[in-house]
């Protein structure tokens, strides 16, 4: 009995080391998000300067558009490696863990992990294009918190798709976002700048937030037809060809014999998008779809919620960018608001739970 005993109390010992180490990996997962929105900031101001423009939607739809393409390059050479050294056993399981089970003809498999690219590429698009258009030190927190709002949209996507009415929570966190969104909008008490720009990027974040709330139920949908790692590498591919194509759309009216890619080309910029490559993108995409399994919904919620913190905390370490009272306020409550949406349902039903017992 005794062995039992302590043949139980080391199980649990395991289990709850591997539950730690997982919600460490997704902790720093959403910290290196964190830190691509002072990247991506910089290197959308550089894509601009190719084309001669401050601001706008060419830089950081180029910028995506190289990162991915270049991130899904490498994530296939990744996996061709693996292959080579490790044989047989080796391919079949990068096959099952890079790719995971498929489900459906393979037309319809890729058709589905198309769709959810794209919806992906939007979604990126117009949150760089407001990271950009958000003028002034509070940019990056700014635009993190607006995506933060994808919380609160989901469940209004699901009663769009499903016709499930919205719980209380949901008007509840909708009622504190509005407020937090609307105090985002103004900096010390009067409206933003002279006019459109910072309005203009703040409807954007908001729109970003709307599109990846679609994005979560494709991805949701698409990983049972795909497995986590196809649908990643669909991803990159997708994302980095339509963002390549929309940047020569919005590049129309400026003749490819003025074009300067100086400004890419500077050591810091090729070390920035490095960074963006392999972090942001590979290491924390890798890391969601390795341990996001082995840890709570409620544990992983509350762990991606603290994204738009970390990119406030890198913007001020890096570039001393400090937020002003308004930007706090309003993004406390739209932390609040996500809270209220993500995690008073799993605490009720806990407590629920208990009660009946």
């Amino acid at each position: 009995m005794k062995g039992k005993f302590s043949s139980d109390s080391a199980a649990i010992a395991r289990s709850e080391r591997s539950s730690t180490r997982a919600e460490l990996m997704l902790l720093v997962a959403t910290a290196v998000w964190g830190i691509s929105f002072v990247l991506a900031r910089n290197l959308g101001e550089a894509g601009n300067a190719v084309i001669g423009e401050e601001r706008g939607g060419f830089g950081p739809t180029l910028v995506l558009g190289i990162r991915f393409l270049l991130a899904a390059i490498l994530w296939g050479l990744c996996l061709a490696v693996w292959n080579r050294v490790g044989g047989r056993r080796s391919r079949d399981r990068a096959a099952t863990v890079v790719f995971g089970s498929t489900v459906g003809s393979k037309r319809v498999r890729w058709l589905v992990g198309v769709g959810v690219g794209l919806l992906l590429a939007i979604g990126l698009v117009l949150q760089h294009i407001a990271l950009d258009l958000i003028r002034g030190d509070r940019a990056e927190a700014m635009t993190a918190f607006l995506t933060s709002l994808t919380v609160v949209f989901v469940p209004l996507a699901v009663w769009m798709v499903w016709r499930r009415w919205p719980s209380r929570t949901v008007a509840v966190g909708i009622a504190l976002a509005v407020p937090g969104v609307w105090l985002m909008s103004r900096v010390e008490g009067s409206a933003v700048d002279d006019g459109s720009s910072m309005r203009v990027g703040i409807a954007l974040g908001v729109a970003c937030a709307f599109v990846f709330s679609w994005h979560l139920l494709g991805v949701s949908h698409a990983s049972e037809r795909l497995g986590a790692g196809r649908l990643n590498a669909i991803q990159f591919a997708v994302v980095g060809v339509a963002c390549l194509v929309a940047a020569g759309v919005m590049s129309v009216g400026h003749p490819l014999d003025g074009w300067d890619f100086g400004s890419l080309l500077e050591a810091r910029s090729v070390f920035e998008m490095l960074l963006l490559i392999l972090a942001p993108t590979l290491i924390s995409f890798g890391l969601m779809s390795r341990y996001q399994r082995d840890v709570a919904p409620a544990r992983a919620a509350l762990i991606y919620m603290l994204e738009p913190v970390f990119a406030a905390g890198f913007a001020w370490m890096i570039a001393g960018k400090a937020l002003g009272a308004n930007v706090l306020i309003g993004a406390g409550l739209i932390l609040l608001a996500n809270v209220v949406v993500e995690l008073w349902p799993y605490v009720w039903r806990r407590r629920d739970v208990g009660s009946r017992r």
